[in-house]
């Protein structure tokens, strides 16, 4: 380790500095307006995966799925969906405008992998 290396971590330390300086801010799970369509397709988890607050392995793991769990997939990004999950009283309906899923339930972010299309 260099000086200057040894001096930015004692800086941090010094400081309360954590290792969420370096994660990602929270992304929401938008519900995209698509005229008559439906806004989602229903999936199940293939395999226990974490729940993240975004697309990505940089953000925080805000909760896990086990093999089996129901979503409803609203969003993509890249290898990543938006999912909505935890309640059985989530829907579908057309809307006008996008907006952030707001409930019922809770949503997150998994990657493509682990989630499998049942219908949508």
């Amino acid at each position: 380790m260099k000086p200057r290396d040894l001096i930015l971590v004692v800086v941090l330390v010094c400081a309360g500095g954590t290792f969420a300086l370096a994660q990602q801010a929270a992304v929401p799970v938008m519900v995209r307006a698509d005229g008559d369509m439906d806004t989602c397709g229903v999936g199940t988890i293939s395999e226990v995966t974490a729940v993240r607050a975004g697309p990505g392995i940089g953000h925080r793991q805000i909760d896990g799925l086990t093999t089996g769990a129901r979503v409803w997939m609203f969003d993509e990004k890249d290898d990543w969906v938006g999912v909505a999950y935890g309640s059985e009283n989530i829907e579908c309906s057309p809307i006008k405008q996008d907006k952030a899923y707001d409930g019922p339930g809770k949503s997150g972010w998994v990657h493509r992998k682990f989630v499998r299309l049942i219908a949508g």
